[in-house]
């Protein structure tokens, strides 16, 4: 959330785009991407504390799912790819109603 944050900030822009993510955190974005938003829609969506919310918690849920499916549901080894502990990502499939058997 805090990098999402600084780099809204640093870019002086309404949306962020490639470039605005930092080199160790865009080598970690493998194929993941975001929808592409209308700046006049972004406006209209609510306050900005909200939308960083809102996004870092759908990148998140993204990031799992994708680690989880590499790893054929072996949450140890996601966790290990994600670089979090097996019991924080534990909490992350909770708190995303994510279930090891469905993936």
């Amino acid at each position: 959330e805090n990098v999402i944050e600084r780099m809204l900030l640093l870019s002086g822009r309404e949306w962020l785009e490639l470039q605005d993510v930092p080199p160790e955190v865009r080598g970690r974005l493998r194929q993941v991407t975001a929808p592409a938003m209308d700046p006049a829609l972004a406006m209209a969506v609510g306050p900005l504390k909200d939308m960083v919310k809102e996004t870092t918690e759908r990148l998140e849920k993204e990031f799992i799912v994708k680690a989880l499916k590499e790893t054929r549901g072996n949450v140890t080894r996601a966790a290990q790819i994600l670089q979090i502990s097996r019991k924080s990502l534990q909490n992350k499939m909770k708190e995303f109603d994510l279930r090891e058997r469905e993936l």
